[in-house]
């Protein structure tokens, strides 16, 4: 299967519609939200996706969080990526 995207590692990025941390609102942690006003890196390029449920991939996206101040990662199809300018 052919990849359409053009993001690699590193890539400064923003997402077109919010997405929940992966850990967020677990083991006592409160909802951490990746949002289009936040720029973040991809942190790691073609995931394989367990459940095809948007893609066959995606993309760890690295970014700080507002609500703790602390580094956070997000899973995120290509779909809801752009390059952050």
């Amino acid at each position: 299967m052919a990849k359409k995207h053009v993001f690699k590692v590193g890539d400064r990025v923003r997402v077109k519609q919010p997405v929940e941390a992966s850990y967020s609102r677990y083991a006592n942690n409160p909802r951490i939200t990746l949002t289009p006003d936040i720029v973040g890196t991809i942190g790691a390029a073609d995931v394989p996706a367990v459940r095809n449920i948007y893609g066959p991939y995606y993309f760890c996206v690295d970014f700080l969080a507002c609500e703790t101040g602390t580094m956070q990662r997000a899973s995120v199809y290509p779909d809801n990526i752009l390059l952050a300018d």
